[in-house]
C-alpha cells in the first residue's frame, strides 16, 4: 500500500499539481483506502460509489470536499493505476452557483479599519482591490510591483498561470508606506526569518 501511496504522489507532482492540491489529494485517497480496508484492485465503481455515497449521508460533507474526492480517486485509477474503466461513469456533483456576497462600502471600510497594523492593512487592501487569493498575496515579491503601469504582476496563481491585475492609487501609497516602514526582503509580506508566509497564517 506505501508503494502505491508513493507512485500516487510520484504522478500528481508530475501532473504539475500544486502542493496544496497534492497534499488534499493524498489525504482524499489515504481516506478512501482506509474506509475499505483493501487494495484499491479489488474494489469496483460500486465500492467507490458507496464511499462517495458516505460523504454525504454521514459525513454531511460539502460539495467541494466530494467533489475533491472525486477527483482524487479519479486520477488514482486513471494515472496511478491505469484503470481509468473503473471510474468512467461515475457521478459527479453537481457544482451549485451561488451569487457572491457584496460588501457595502461602509462594511469595507470597517473590514479595513479593523487592524491597525499597517502590514495588515495594507494585505487586506491590496486582496480586496487587485481581487488576489491568500496563496498569490503570500507570494508577492518587490518586482512584481509595476508602478508605472499601476499594475500587479501575479506569479504561478491558479491553474499555475501567470496574470497581471490592477493596482489601485490607495493601495500603492499604502505599500510605499509600508516599503518605508518594513523594508521587506525577498517577500513583500514575509513571515518569521523572512520566509514565505503560511497560508494559514
Amino acid at each position: 500500500m506505501n508503494d502505491l501511496l508513493s507512485r500516487y504522489q510520484r504522478d500528481l507532482a508530475l501532473r504539475g499539481y500544486s502542493p496544496r492540491t497534492q497534499d488534499t489529494y493524498f489525504r482524499n485517497i489515504r481516506d478512501f483506502l482506509s474506509f475499505h480496508d483493501l487494495p484499491p484492485e479489488h474494489l469496483d465503481s460500486e465500492n467507490i460509489k458507496n464511499y462517495l455515497y458516505s460523504l454525504i449521508t454521514e459525513r454531511n460533507a460539502s460539495d467541494s470536499k466530494i467533489r475533491q474526492a472525486h477527483g482524487a480517486i479519479k486520477y488514482l485509477y486513471a494515472q496511478t493505476l491505469q484503470a481509468p474503466m473503473v471510474v468512467e461513469h461515475i457521478p459527479q456533483v453537481k457544482k451549485k452557483k451561488k451569487l457572491p456576497t457584496v460588501f457595502s462600502f461602509q462594511e469595507i471600510i470597517s473590514l479595513f479599519n479593523a487592524s491597525t497594523n499597517l502590514k495588515h492593512q495594507t494585505m487586506l487592501m491590496l486582496v480586496y482591490s487587485s481581487g488576489l487569493r491568500v496563496s498569490e498575496i503570500a507570494s508577492i515579491i518587490p518586482s512584481d510591483i509595476k508602478r508605472k503601469k499601476m499594475q500587479l504582476l501575479v506569479r504561478q496563481g491558479k491553474g499555475a498561470k501567470d496574470r497581471y491585475t490592477i493596482l489601485s492609487d490607495t493601495c500603492l501609497d499604502f505599500l510605499e508606506k509600508y516599503w518605508l516602514r518594513y523594508r521587506p526582503g525577498k517577500y513583500m509580506f514575509p513571515g518569521r526569518n523572512g520566509n514565505q508566509l503560511s497560508i494559514r497564517a
